[in-house]
């Protein structure tokens, strides 16, 4: 179920809304790897090894973390559809994210950001013109 959402969203962060069941499940499974005596999910190395092979996020409440997801699932997007132009019917949060991707990168125009900053967000497949 997790690869399924993964495949769905690019990322392995699933909210209440997204999918509850999911959802607990991926807080109980964090909570067992950083309090394995307290929790009552005991995980073995083989699932610990098999969610990190789906890059399982550990520590998902991190504001880091967190950003970095979301730019990793705009990246699979991307290579999925060719564009990060994500409808809100597809993927609200994700389509949230892109259009502050865009606002950004329209503001930074604006405000003169230099090469570098340009080349960061090219990796997103943000184009400056």
């Amino acid at each position: 179920e997790l690869k399924a959402f993964y495949n769905k969203h690019g990322h392995l962060m699933p909210s209440k809304k997204d999918n509850k069941d999911l959802h607990v499940f991926c807080c109980r499974v964090r909570y067992a790897r950083r309090a394995p005596g307290k929790a009552m999910l005991n995980l073995s190395t083989e699932r610990i090894n098999a969610l990190d092979a789906i890059h399982f996020d550990w520590e998902q409440n991190s504001t880091s973390t967190a950003f970095s997801g979301r730019v990793a699932a705009l990246k699979a997007y991307k290579e999925k559809h060719g564009h990060l132009n994500v409808r809100r019917s597809e993927n609200k949060s994700l389509a949230d994210v892109s259009a502050q991707h865009q606002k950004c990168k329209e503001e930074s125009r604006k405000e003169g950001f230099d090469e570098h900053d340009r080349r960061s967000n090219s990796q997103l497949g943000c184009h400056w013109i």
